[in-house]
């Protein structure tokens, strides 16, 4: 297939599988207070909405969002109702927490970074928009409001405190458990920074500005420029591949397919920005895939679960954050692409966001756009 032919394909299956998740799939976490259920689940269905507006310019998408939003911040709480929980949680600010991992309640940088992100994105698009600004203003309003009074300030409020000692680490970055930077999983404090990025977008904007009559933040960018310039510390370089190497966290092995889409979103959007990543560093990244993950098989493409190459050939089912990178590297985005035509399986959410970017990838790299009739919704 051509490339254009290849577009054309994967927008044909993106359509038919995006009006088909909508209508079957989409609303199934929607009333979860379940932070791993909203953060590995949730989350995906926000985004998966935000790519096909992105893709089509149909508000209708926004709407979905919006409605989505509004559902998973009315879950928020301060404390859970009939789970064990530490008082340190009592603290005023509301979000959602998990008893999955440790047993008890814990709150997680993770899950309410991945959970906001689209959300702040969503405002971010509405702020920069004088149409979408007077039909979704108040609403991205009032969600990046609650965001900044509950799950950001939350978190900056402990950013510099050390709860435990080296000796007791544990992983994960609870509320309880807050160690700072060095404790965390890249990926973790990833998705709190690709947050404050967009919160960094709206809390400049003059339209918000003018509405909240407060002085636009600066800690955001600060704080994600700090969490950005230290995973780059971290990065190592793969000998004969010009590709980078990192870790899931830096007492274990590389980071696996999977959990890199946070820390390659949170790596874009920092270099979209102008920030910390320069356009070397994304075509190491993108080597990463290319020269390291891939199987080497055009017609056949597998992708490694590992960012080292030495797990299974599973990885080409969560490639969301990778997808991005497709933009710098036309043979990541050839491969990625005939792994989704290839795929007998529906995709889910987070399958939907990294075919709306590739689908964004390929018109932009200039292969002919298809006519878009058919992903629009009324």
């Amino acid at each position: 297939m051509s490339r254009n032919e290849l577009l054309a394909a994967l927008r044909k299956l993106y359509v038919d599988c995006l009006i088909n998740w909508d209508g079957n799939h989409a609303d199934q976490l929607l009333t979860s207070d379940d932070s791993a259920e909203l953060g590995w689940g949730e989350a995906y269905v926000l985004r998966a909405f935000a790519e096909a507006y992105r893709f089509t310019g149909d508000v209708y998408w926004l709407r979905r969002l919006c409605a989505h939003a509004e559902a998973v911040l009315a879950n928020a709480k301060d404390t859970p109702e009939g789970i064990p929980f530490d008082p340190v949680y009592a603290d005023g600010f509301l979000g959602w927490g998990t008893d999955r991992y440790s047993g008890q309640y814990d709150e997680y940088m993770v899950h309410d970074g991945h959970i906001c992100t689209p959300i702040a994105e969503f405002a971010a698009v509405v702020f920069a928009d004088r149409g979408l600004h007077d039909a979704f203003g108040n609403d991205a309003t009032r969600f990046v409001r609650f965001i900044e009074n509950h799950i950001a300030s939350k978190w900056l409020n402990v950013w510099d405190r050390r709860r435990h000692a080296a000796q007791e680490f544990a992983w994960g970055e609870t509320v309880r458990n807050w160690g700072g930077l060095d404790f965390l999983p890249h990926n973790q404090y990833a998705a709190f920074g690709a947050l404050l990025l967009f919160l960094d977008d709206v809390a400049g904007d003059p339209r918000y500005v003018s509405v909240t009559a407060a002085a636009a933040q600066t800690v955001y960018r600060q704080k994600a420029v700090e969490m950005g310039e230290y995973f780059r510390a971290h990065l190592e370089s793969l000998p004969g591949t010009d590709a980078y190497a990192w870790k899931y966290h830096d007492t274990c092995g590389a980071e696996d397919t999977s959990h890199a889409n946070l820390e390659l979103e949170f790596v874009w959007w920092l270099h979209e920005r102008g920030l910390v990543f320069s356009d070397g560093d994304m075509d190491r990244f993108a080597r990463t895939f290319t020269n390291v993950m891939w199987n080497g098989d055009t017609a056949d493409p597998r992708v490694n679960a590992s960012t080292d190459g030495k797990g299974d050939w599973t990885g080409g089912k969560t490639t969301w954050g990778w997808a991005l990178l497709s933009r710098r590297q036309p043979t990541l985005w050839h491969v990625l692409a005939r792994a989704f035509l290839s795929n007998s399986e529906a995709p889910t959410g987070s399958g939907l966001v990294a075919m709306g970017r590739l689908l964004e990838a390929g018109i932009e790299a200039g292969a002919s756009p298809p006519t878009r009739g058919g992903a629009e919704r009324g």
